[in-house]
């Protein structure tokens, strides 16, 4: 079965489509006076610069070299920068217009005024010079336009997979029921059969179509590097700017050809006089139409697919709704202008954490924001947030330790929990199976084209939530104060345990609320998610797979505050101020003492991921205020509504270490 998704078009998205051939038509209208403008100055006596420089190397080369070669290097390397916008998947429509607006100016001035064109194609075509020279310097401008032979690669492989490989069987596994649709007014209304998720271009951004799957979201977000769009605006703004002062001024350079070469004029520069020929004054306000048209044509928001994975009730909504606040305070940033990000931003700028998503609840997110001084980029955030624990299900192909589906998970948790039941005598025999409810009905459907993402991502951001391995910080006596009235000692009273576990006598107490470490034993109370031994252990078969082995992984431990503590105590420095040494406290104390998984030799690594620890400034609410709110309204939160969020630190981004881990994503 084929697993499609239909999206509905928005007004905000007619309008970008609008724009989109709006800027297609000023571009091929406004290229022929461009043009002209360029055949004038060239053309005009006394020559220029750039024609002095071409005829002396013609002169130099002479009988030997090719009269064209001089100006084929030239022509060959801006079209391999112009091609490269061909190999951008996210600019592919934009790149075939600027070609088609290329090939009609030069079909109309170029072809009919000049004999350039023919003598390009003449030199391109012939056996000799077509390899030698032409086809390596369009290779070189790829190269500098940010094409490496692993795009090339890429692009080869989806058009072989386009036309001639079989079908993805693992994606749209699950019965014939037909697609699953999901409406979100984010783009052009469009089916997506398996066995991929494709991505398209609308105006000037990008559209990811996405399934949404429990503990999993998707993510766009641009590098800062250099990319096939920008460089081709800022060459043709630098051609086109030297070819309006050739056109305007008539001037001596101090190159001069010469009959073997160049020689310097003895008078040096001179300027002559300026030239207001009708050609110049139509082609200089075309040439700035131009490249304003080109400049949105070439607008770069993304380049990078960026997934991130973790187990349910990891924090990952309220570290996305974290990341919004703060490109608020540092980015060009309208709230108003995200798309699903309102309530869980609304509930952190209040002091709240965003109430868990529900299984079959399902939220598209969007952020833009620009960045840059001159040339301005945008930059596009895009996730699915949805609830639920089939983390394992998605990554079953590089699982192994066993053939995946809801009973085998079912069967993990029993397993852990009968595990931890021997190390206690007071665990009741509670289900620890997952709630198999209506939401996973279509979860061997959903999983296979969430895997697609996971194949098919340039970045993936794994999420540790940090409360599933604080054992050690307990240890040590250095917990957040709030978590005092929250963890027990499991050699406490089995009333004391209830009592602050918050538990009534006949209530059962859950396996997972363990934790164990170098033989003391605690209890906490919080929601059931995968084991992380084992999660972590998907990590890294994950990593270790041949696919993935040019993929780059990043770590995003999440609930950190739970260290600050225990490293302010150790280090006598606070964890915001100290960046980079609690990151490796965080790894070295707290995740490789806890769990085998982390290499303490190389503590700024998991496997080939490196860490970003991030965290909100937590403290427990008055009681006062707490029990005056809940008498006014029904909390949705069920797990963390007697905690708040500390944002009285103004010149600290609310979520901490927000802006190290952006700037990570971006590199």
């Amino acid at each position: 079965m084929g697993v499609g998704i239909t999206l509905s078009m928005s007004d905000r998205e007619q309008k970008e489509l609008f724009w989109l051939v709006v800027y297609a038509v000023v571009l091929a209208l406004m290229v022929l006076p461009i043009f002209e403008m360029i055949v004038w100055g060239w053309n005009d006596q006394p020559w220029g610069l750039v024609r002095e420089i071409h005829q002396g190397v013609i002169n130099f080369g002479q009988p030997y070299l090719n009269r064209n070669v001089p100006l084929a290097v030239g022509i060959s390397i801006y079209l391999g920068i112009a091609l490269a916008m061909l190999v951008d998947t996210y600019k592919r429509v934009q790149g075939v217009l600027f070609w088609l607006a290329l090939l009609f100016g030069s079909t109309e001035v170029l072809i009919e005024q000049t004999g350039l064109v023919d003598r390009f194609v003449e030199l391109a075509t012939s056996a000799s010079w077509g390899l030698v020279l032409v086809a390596p310097l369009v290779l070189v401008g790829m190269f500098v336009a940010g094409v490496r032979s692993d795009h090339l690669e890429s692009l080869v492989s989806k058009v072989k997979s386009q036309f001639f490989d079989e079908p993805d069987e693992r994606a749209g596994s699950g019965g014939d029921d037909g697609p699953i649709e999901i409406n979100h007014s984010v783009g052009p209304r469009i089916q997506i059969p398996a066995p991929r998720l494709e991505w398209i271009t609308v105006g000037d951004r990008r559209l990811i179509l996405d399934i949404p799957v429990p503990g999993v979201r998707w993510i766009t977000i641009s590098p800062v590097r250099v990319n096939p769009p920008r460089m081709l605006f800022v060459v043709t703004l630098l051609i086109i700017g030297y070819s309006a002062v050739e056109a305007l001024v008539a001037y001596h350079p101090w190159l001069l050809r010469a009959p073997n070469g160049l020689t310097w004029r003895a008078a040096g520069f001179e300027f002559e006089r300026l030239i207001f020929h009708n050609t110049a004054l139509r082609g200089i306000p075309a040439s700035a139409v131009f490249l304003f048209a080109l400049y949105k044509f070439t607008s770069y928001e993304s380049t990078r697919n960026v997934i991130q994975i973790g187990p349910a009730r990891s924090g990952k909504t309220a570290e996305f709704a974290g990341l919004h606040i703060t490109l608020e305070d540092t980015h060009e940033l309208d709230p108003a202008e995200s798309e699903g990000i309102s309530v869980p931003r609304g509930r952190i700028l209040d002091g709240k954490f965003p109430p868990s998503t529900g299984n079959e609840e399902i939220t598209f997110i969007e952020i833009e924001y620009m960045v840059g001084e001159l040339l301005r980029e945008k930059v596009t955030l895009q996730t699915v947030d949805y609830g639920g624990a089939l983390l394992g299900e998605v990554l079953a192909e590089v699982r192994e330790d066993s053939e995946t589906d809801l009973v085998t998970e079912a069967t993990n948790w029993r397993d852990a929990e009968r595990e931890l039941k021997e190390t206690t005598e007071i665990l009741a025999d509670d289900d620890a199976s997952l709630d198999l409810d209506e939401g996973y009905d279509v979860s061997d459907k959903i999983a296979g084209a969430i895997w697609d993402c996971v194949r098919h991502a340039d970045r993936i951001v794994l999420t540790v939530p940090l409360d599933d391995f604080f054992g050690p910080i307990l240890a040590k006596g250095n917990p957040p104060e709030y978590l005092d009235s929250r963890v027990v000692s499991a050699d406490a009273s089995e009333d004391e345990i209830r009592n602050v576990l918050d538990i009534g006598e006949n209530e059962q107490i859950k396996s997972h609320w363990m934790i164990d470490h170098e033989g003391e034993r605690w209890y906490y109370k919080k929601e059931r998610r995968d084991v992380p031994q084992d999660y972590l252990t998907w990590y890294e078969q994950l990593q270790g797979d041949d696919q993935f082995a040019s993929t780059d992984f990043l770590l995003s431990i999440t609930k950190a505050d739970y260290a600050v503590e225990g490293f302010k105590n150790k280090n006598g420095t606070t964890a915001w101020s100290n960046y980079p040494q609690f990151r490796n406290y965080v790894v070295t104390d707290v995740l490789a003492e806890a769990t085998g998984h982390f290499d303490t030799e190389n503590s700024g690594f998991y496997g080939t991921a490196d860490f970003w620890p991030v965290w909100y400034k937590v403290e427990e609410r008055p009681e006062i205020e707490y029990e005056e709110e809940h008498e006014t309204e029904d909390d949705e939160d069920e797990e963390d509504d007697d905690l708040r969020i500390d944002l009285s630190d103004d010149n600290i981004p609310a979520l901490r270490g927000s802006k190290k881990l952006l700037e990570r994503l971006q590199r």
